[in-house]
């Protein structure tokens, strides 16, 4: 049976990518130019790679599989990146980056690489903003801050978790550690916080939870009556209407059709 060899360097877990970047042999300048370099992807990663690489003299190839290289997910989604910047004062650090990355991946990343990941993110960051990318900024100049995806944001909050076969409609907002089941559909429009009431009317009295989609629940937008001192005013929750079915399953068959064949849209 075949092992799978990560090359990850040896020594203790914090000096282990340090060690090996000190001690290994350096390339002569007059050689780079012979050296052939592969970059796949032209997104925020592969594109400022490249452009480095082929900075410092090497023979940079650069594939992009899609027709359009704003079809990158830095554009298209506008993605952000993790990095122990720490402009808020909260405390952060390259080991609580560290350890972030590790439990949002499920502890089944490679400790050592995230360990170094953790270490260049902020580096990284300066490199992509004199390379020209526009990141958000706040008012002051300072680069925008925001948590988002896995990040656990105040630290120690519970990560956002879509389990398998969920479909989630546009425009859907999911926040603050929801927990959608597997197989549960939201509809257009579904805000989830873990303050967001998520009531069950499928039944002959309503059923309240917060923070939880049951699993294969059609869930759409809705709203309850709250009275505050100014009066009472409608606000927005979410409403359990049933349980996915086939006719469900048709409705959402297009998007498991596009992920099946790999179209762009």
């Amino acid at each position: 049976m075949s092992v799978l060899d990560s090359k990850v360097p040896k020594g203790p877990l914090a000096e282990k990518w340090v060690n090996h970047k000190n001690h290994i042999n350096l390339v002569n300048p007059a050689n780079k130019r012979n050296i052939d370099v592969i970059v796949v992807g032209t997104g925020l990663a592969g594109g400022s790679a490249a452009a480095t690489l082929a900075e410092l003299g090497y023979n940079v190839k650069t594939f992009c599989y899609n027709d359009s290289p704003r079809r990158a997910h830095s554009i298209a989604a506008q993605g952000g990146i993790n990095a122990a910047k720490n402009y808020q004062g909260d405390g952060d650090s390259n080991f609580r980056l560290f350890y972030d990355t590790i439990k949002g991946g499920d502890y089944r990343s490679r400790e050592a690489n995230v360990h170094r990941l953790a270490e260049v993110s902020s580096n990284i960051i300066d490199q992509c903003v004199a390379q020209g990318v526009p990141f958000a900024r706040e008012y002051g100049g300072l680069l925008d801050n925001r948590s988002f995806g896995g990040v656990l944001e105040p630290l120690q909050a519970a990560p956002v978790i879509i389990e398998d076969g969920a479909f989630i409609g546009s425009r859907c907002i999911v926040v603050e550690g929801v927990r959608v089941g597997k197989e549960a559909v939201l509809g257009a429009n579904v805000v989830l916080t873990m303050s967001t009431k998520i009531i069950d009317v499928t039944g002959d009295e309503p059923v309240e939870t917060k923070g939880v989609v049951p699993a294969r629940s059609v869930v759409i937008p809705g709203s309850y009556t709250k009275k505050f001192a100014a009066g009472e005013f409608n606000v927005p929750c979410a409403l359990i209407i049933g349980k996915r079915k086939e006719s469900t399953n048709k409705k959402t068959s297009l998007n498991d059709a596009l992920r099946e064949y790999d179209v762009a849209v």
